[in-house]
């Protein structure tokens, strides 16, 4: 995992006029939402000097749990060597707001017992254990309803598993969130109602609220995975299957939580600005990283 730059957080401040979203306020929201572990170089390779902003990471805050794993392959020093030759210098960890040059992931991995962590096994958990919130498994929203005054009081979901499936509503006593993800979230939106009026009128969705901003403008992250023939040792043999590997790297992992299978399986990341600006975006001396 990595976290977003100081730059295009402040473009989506500027964008929505809204500072709530400048690094510097979201920020707490980022320390307090994580439980950081630091490199256990009893584990890892201490040759790596794995380099992080502790100052962006701590107090421990969580329930997330982030680390570098218990394990990192070998080759990701001849990367650090091969990026300092081409210009391109290292950074301080990969959630302090700057992407721009070359350093080990974090991940959420709890390293402990080098199990991955997720927003189920963190944050959906710990609310089990510490509220009353209710979770209807298997089911789907698949549109808000509203008052006469468009307000927002309850849901039309689906339960999957029964044939046919089953449609009922939820009530809402006090509010509806949307946390449906990036894709979900404008979806379901528009499903119910609210989004640019020409897309609803040609699908036949009755205007609730017309928001010509729902749905549009996606801006991708550009994210591309490299992978060379190498020398060093990879976890190709696991992937493979070879019985011989895969057996030590499974005893490795349940004695010590240590070796092949305990580490978050990538090597160092990079970041570096385009050569050719995107059309929607001012001159890169423009942008801060």
């Amino acid at each position: 995992m990595h976290r977003p730059t100081i730059g295009s957080m402040q473009m989506w401040a500027d964008a929505v006029q809204d500072d709530d979203w400048t690094w510097d306020n979201v920020l707490p929201f980022y320390k307090k939402s994580v439980n950081f572990t630091a490199p256990d170089y009893t584990k890892i390779n201490p040759q790596f000097d794995i380099q992080y902003n502790e100052s962006v990471l701590t107090p421990p805050g969580g329930p997330l749990q982030i680390s570098y794993g218990n394990h990192m392959f070998d080759y990701g020093l001849a990367l650090q060597d091969g990026f300092e030759k081409i210009g391109i210098g290292a950074i301080n960890g990969t959630n302090a707001g700057n992407l721009i040059g070359y350093g080990p992931q974090t991940g959420t991995l709890n390293p402990v017992g080098a199990t991955r962590d997720s927003s189920k096994t963190s944050f959906l958990e710990t609310a089990m254990r510490n509220t009353n919130i209710k979770i209807y498994q298997t089911t789907t929203a698949k549109r808000i309803l509203f008052d006469d005054n468009k307000k927002a009081i309850g849901l039309v979901v689906e339960m999957q598993g029964i044939h046919p499936t089953a449609q009922y509503t939820l009530s809402a006593r006090r509010e509806v969130i949307v946390s449906a993800g990036a894709f979900h979230s404008p979806q379901l939106l528009m499903v119910s109602g609210i989004g640019p009026r020409a897309t609803l009128e040609d699908l036949n969705i009755p205007l609730v609220v017309e928001s010509e901003g729902v749905g549009q403008n996606m801006w991708d992250q550009p994210w591309i995975g490299l992978a060379y023939k190498t020398t060093y040792e990879t976890q190709t043999q696991v992937i493979l299957n070879n019985p011989n590997v895969t057996g030590q790297a499974v005893s490795e992992y349940l004695a010590n939580q240590s070796g092949l299978l305990a580490g978050i399986g990538g090597g160092e990341s990079v970041g570096q600005k385009p050569p050719h600006p995107h059309p929607f975006l001012p001159p890169p001396s423009d942008v801060t990283p």
